[in-house]
């Protein structure tokens, strides 16, 4: 006996393709705004790391490492606060981020509220 054939399955070309769950610019405004922090950090990190100056002193005075120059703190020094800063931002807003995807609804059908 045969088996009956299976329906053609026809695909038009002028089908739109599936829409995708992200909003559109999401990737360009993502881009914007961490180019904005990294540079926004950067006059912040300035200042952070001339107020820290007692503590490069100290630390080079400790450690030996040179922390310290003849006009100021090491370039490395600058690049380690602003690191930590932008750092310090990215974890706040991506932990924020995942706390409101990843919270429960709050009128969820299936939980009781008490």
């Amino acid at each position: 006996m045969t088996q009956p054939a299976a329906p053609a399955i026809h695909t038009s070309p002028l089908q739109t393709p599936p829409q995708s769950t992200t909003p559109r610019g999401h990737g360009l405004r993502m881009l914007a705004t961490s180019l904005g922090v990294t540079a926004l950090a950067l006059p912040l990190a300035f200042m952070v790391t001339v107020l820290l100056h007692p503590f490069w002193s100290w630390l080079e005075t400790t450690t030996g490492l040179e922390s310290m120059g003849r006009h100021g703190p090491a370039s490395w020094c600058y690049g380690t606060i602003w690191g930590l800063i932008v750092l310090a931002v990215f974890l706040h807003v991506g932990l924020r981020r995942a706390r409101t995807l990843f919270a429960p609804a709050k009128n969820c059908p299936g939980k009781r509220l008490s």
